[in-house]
C-alpha cells in the first residue's frame, strides 16, 4: 500500500495512514471538512500459490468484512463504532484488489497507546475511568449476547479512548466475531483473537463448540486489568508465543489487588473470577450486571 499523503479516493481525500495489521489497512479520509476512517481489507495473499486456495481466502475476507458491516449497522452507536459514508465495495485501490468501507472517525487514543503513555509517566487511571471501561465492555457483550454473537477480539488495540464525556470508550473491529448459531465463515485462516488476550479454551482444537460469552469476559477482564495497572495479568514479560501459551494454560492470573489495593473489593473479585482458566468458574453476564448495579 502506498502510504503517501493526499491520495484521492473518489471525492474523498486520503489524509494519512492510521494503522495496518494482517490484511487490513486503515486510512483517515476527509471530504468537505468531514473526517472518516477508511477500512481496507486486502483480498490477495502473496503466500498462496494455489488458485483455488486463493479464491477461498478472498471469499472469506469478503464474507468477514460484510458480516462486520452488518454488525456495525445493527449495533453501531454509543459503545460501538458507527458506519461512515463509504459503503462496502470490492474495488481497486493503489493497484490492489480490496474490499473497503468507512466508519466514523473517532478522536482520542487507541487504548493500548494510552496504556503505553501511562507506563511512561508513570500513572494509573482513576477508579471512575476503570469502572467506565468495564461497564462499557459489559454493555457491548450484553447487546451482542442477545443475538448469540461472540466478539472474540476484545483487546486494548480495539478500543478507542475518545475523551468524549458521553461515550468515553468505543469498541471497534468485529472482523472475527462469531455467531454461535450461524454458519462458520472460516477455513481456519484466522484464529479466534490475539493470543495475548485469548481465553484458555480457545486453544482447544474444537474451540468453536466451547465458545460462549465467558471467553469474551476473560478477554475483557485482561484488558481492564492492564488498563488499571499498566501490567498484563498473565503475560507481562513473556518471551515469545511459546511462553505466552504456557502461561495462558498453566499460570494463574495475578490478583488485581496485588497491583491496585484502592479499588472496590467486589470489582476486584469480578476481574479475578473472570480470569479463571475454566469457563465454569467465571461469572455469567446476569451476575455481573447485578453486581455492577451496586457499583
Amino acid at each position: 500500500m502506498n502510504e503517501q499523503e493526499n491520495l484521492s479516493f473518489q471525492d474523498w481525500k486520503v489524509l494519512k495512514l492510521l494503522g495496518k495489521g494482517g490484511f487490513k489497512v486503515v486510512y483517515e479520509i476527509e471530504k468537505q471538512s468531514k473526517r472518516e476512517a477508511l477500512k481496507i481489507s486486502l483480498l490477495e495473499d502473496a503466500s498462496i500459490a494455489d488458485i483455488a486456495e486463493q479464491e477461498l481466502f478472498t471469499n472469506e475476507i469478503i464474507a468477514r468484512t460484510e458480516r462486520e458491516i452488518q454488525l456495525i449497522e445493527k449495533f453501531g452507536g454509543n459503545q460501538i463504532v458507527s458506519l461512515g459514508s463509504v459503503s462496502g465495495q470490492r474495488t481497486n485501490f493503489e493497484g490492489k484488489d480490496v474490499y473497503l468501507y468507512s466508519e466514523e472517525f473517532l478522536p482520542g487514543d487507541v487504548l493500548n497507546k494510552l496504556i503505553q503513555k501511562n507506563k511512561q509517566t508513570p500513572k494509573t487511571p482513576d477508579w471512575k475511568d476503570i469502572l467506565c471501561l468495564y461497564k462499557t465492555g459489559i454493555e457491548v457483550l450484553n447487546r451482542f449476547s442477545t443475538d448469540g454473537i461472540i466478539y472474540r477480539d476484545i483487546k486494548p488495540q480495539n478500543i478507542m479512548a475518545t475523551g468524549i464525556a458521553y461515550r468515553p470508550f468505543v469498541f471497534f473491529d468485529f472482523g472475527i466475531a462469531f455467531l454461535t448459531q450461524g454458519i462458520s465463515l472460516t477455513q481456519n485462516t484466522f484464529g479466534p483473537g490475539t493470543l495475548r488476550y485469548r481465553a484458555p479454551e480457545t486453544l482447544d482444537a474444537n474451540y468453536r463448540g466451547l465458545l460462549d460469552v465467558r471467553s469474551d469476559l476473560f478477554s475483557l477482564a485482561a484488558t481492564v486489568f492492564e488498563f488499571a495497572t499498566n501490567k498484563h495479568p498473565i503475560h507481562e514479560g513473556a518471551l515469545g508465543d511459546g511462553e505466552t501459551v504456557y502461561r495462558l494454560m498453566r499460570q494463574p492470573a495475578i490478583p488485581i489487588t496485588q497491583e491496585r489495593d484502592d479499588l472496590p473489593l467486589e470489582f476486584c473479585n469480578l476481574i479475578d473470577m473472570s480470569l479463571k482458566k475454566r469457563p465454569a468458574l467465571r461469572p455469567n453476564l446476569a451476575s455481573i450486571n447485578k453486581i455492577l448495579e451496586g457499583l
